[in-house]
Parts: C-alpha cells; sequence; structure tokens
C-alpha cells in the first residue's frame, strides 16, 4: 500500500480515480470510519446523510498486480 498525503475530500457520484482505503466522514450520526474501493467505481450516498457523506483516501493501492498476489 502507499500512503496518500492528499486531503483531497471526495463526494457521493464521483468516481474512484484511485483504488484504496478511504476514510468516510458523516454528517453527526456516526463517527468516521474506513471502507475499500476499487477504481472506476463511483462513490456512494449515505442512507442517513445523503449526499453530505465525505470520503478521504488514506492509503492507495499499487494497481492491479495487488489484487492478484491477493488472490494467489
Amino acid at each position: 500500500m502507499v500512503s496518500d498525503s492528499g486531503k483531497t475530500q471526495h463526494k457521493p457520484g464521483e468516481m474512484v480515480q484511485k483504488p484504496g482505503i478511504y476514510r468516510v466522514t458523516h454528517q453527526r450520526h456516526r463517527r468516521p470510519h474506513e471502507v475499500s474501493f476499487r477504481a472506476d467505481e463511483t462513490f456512494p450516498t449515505c442512507t442517513k446523510c445523503g449526499k453530505r457523506v465525505r470520503f478521504q483516501l488514506i492509503f492507495g493501492t499499487e494497481g492491479k498486480e495487488s489484487d492478484k498476489t491477493i488472490r494467489g
């Protein structure tokens, strides 16, 4: 994994450009948590706070080679 020093926050509906682990920040109803996304997925809305949820890349993956290694 590669650490990402950028502070860019992504909104629901945007395409995931970099695969990796993202911190998900909600509007008051839930503490921040981490979720993994693959490239070309769309950041989702939240069932409670809708489009106010935000996503920030914490660790990016190197690419498809990493997936092949994990799968065996």
